[in-house]
C-alpha cells in the first residue's frame, strides 16, 4: 500500500472515531455559529488596531485577511481539514512517514480537533473556527460566550494576518520538519511563535472591547493554546523541552510587540530568532535591525 493510501485509510479509521462535538440543541448549536459570525465583523474591524504594525502595512494585510473565506465547522470539519494540510505538507516537501508514524499523527489530530479552537488554514487560505470546541470551553470555564467568541476569531485572524505577511513561514517549516530531530527545539518555539504574538498583541483589549476580559486572562491555559502544546509535543517527539520553549517564546513575543517589531520580525526568514535569541531579545534585535 502507498503511503498517500495508507494516510487515507488511517485518517478515515482514526477520524470515524471522534464526535461532532458535545450533544447540545441544534438552537444552542446555531447560537454559537451565528455568534462566530458576528465576532468575525467585530475581529476584522479591529486587526488594524490590533497588529502592531506601521499603518500603511497594517492596511495592506488586513485587507488581505478580510477577503479570506472563513468556515464555521465541527471537529470532523476540523479533522478533514488537519489531515488535507498534513497531507499536502508532506507531499510538497517530500516527506514519507511510516505506518507507525502516521498512526501517531493519526492520534495526535484526535486529541488536537477537540481542543482547537481556530486556526489558519494555510493550504486553502481559509480561517477556520471550530464551533464545538468554543462552545465546550464556554460551559466548562463558565466564560461569556460573546467575549469567548471575539477572542477566538481575533486571535485566529491575527494568526492569518502573520502567516499572509510573512509567506516564508510556510517553508521554514518545512525545513524545521525535514532536519528533525536536530531541529526539535527551534521546531517547539517556531510553532508556538505566530499563536504568542498574537496574544501579546491583544493585551491592548480593555474591558470596554470585552467586559469579562479579566475572567478570560484569569485562566492559564489562555497563556498558550492547549492544542499547540499537543502538536508541539508530538512533532519533537519528545525532543524538547516544552514548558522552557512556552516561556522563552511567550517572553519574546510580549518583547517584540512592546518594541512595535512585529514587521522586523516576519519580514524574512533571516529575521526568525534561534533558540539561542528566543531567550534573550536584545541579541535578536541587534542582528534583525
Amino acid at each position: 500500500m502507498s503511503v498517500s493510501s495508507s494516510r487515507e485509510l488511517i485518517a478515515r479509521v482514526a477520524g470515524a472515531a471522534i464526535s461532532a462535538g458535545p450533544r447540545v440543541p441544534v438552537t444552542r448549536a446555531a447560537a454559537v455559529v451565528a455568534r462566530l459570525r458576528k465576532a468575525v465583523r467585530w475581529s476584522d474591524s479591529r486587526l488594524a488596531e490590533v497588529c502592531v504594525l506601521p499603518p500603511d502595512l497594517a492596511t495592506e494585510v488586513v485587507s488581505l485577511v478580510r477577503r479570506t473565506p472563513v468556515e464555521i465547522l465541527d471537529r470532523k470539519g476540523a479533522w478533514k481539514v488537519a489531515v488535507h494540510a498534513v497531507g499536502a505538507m508532506g507531499h510538497r516537501s517530500g516527506l514519507e512517514l511510516r505506518a507507525s508514524a502516521l498512526v501517531g499523527a493519526a492520534m495526535l489530530g484526535r486529541d488536537v480537533v477537540t481542543r482547537l479552537t481556530g486556526i489558519w488554514d494555510e493550504e486553502r487560505g481559509t480561517r477556520v473556527l471550530v464551533a464545538p470546541n468554543v462552545l465546550d470551553e464556554v460551559r466548562r470555564l463558565a466564560l461569556d460566550e460573546k467575549d469567548w467568541c471575539r477572542w477566538v476569531c481575533l486571535r485566529t485572524s491575527l494568526g492569518a494576518l502573520h502567516h499572509l505577511l510573512a509567506p516564508h513561514l510556510h517553508d521554514h517549516l518545512t525545513h524545521l520538519l525535514r532536519t528533525l530531530p536536530d531541529s526539535g527545539e527551534e521546531l517547539a518555539r517556531f510553532l508556538l511563535l505566530s499563536d504568542a504574538v498574537a496574544r501579546a498583541s491583544m493585551d491592548s483589549l480593555t474591558t470596554a472591547d470585552m467586559p469579562s476580559l479579566r475572567w478570560i486572562r484569569s485562566h492559564e491555559s489562555f497563556r498558550v493554546d492547549p492544542a499547540h502544546v499537543a502538536l508541539v509535543r508530538a512533532l519533537t517527539r519528545g525532543g524538547a523541552d516544552v514548558p522552557a520553549a512556552v516561556a522563552d517564546v511567550g517572553s519574546f513575543a510580549h518583547e517584540v510587540v512592546a518594541g512595535g517589531e512585529v514587521a522586523a520580525l516576519f519580514s524574512r526568514p533571516e529575521a526568525l530568532p534561534s533558540v539561542a535569541e528566543y531567550g534573550d531579545h536584545a541579541a535578536w534585535a541587534r542582528r534583525a535591525r
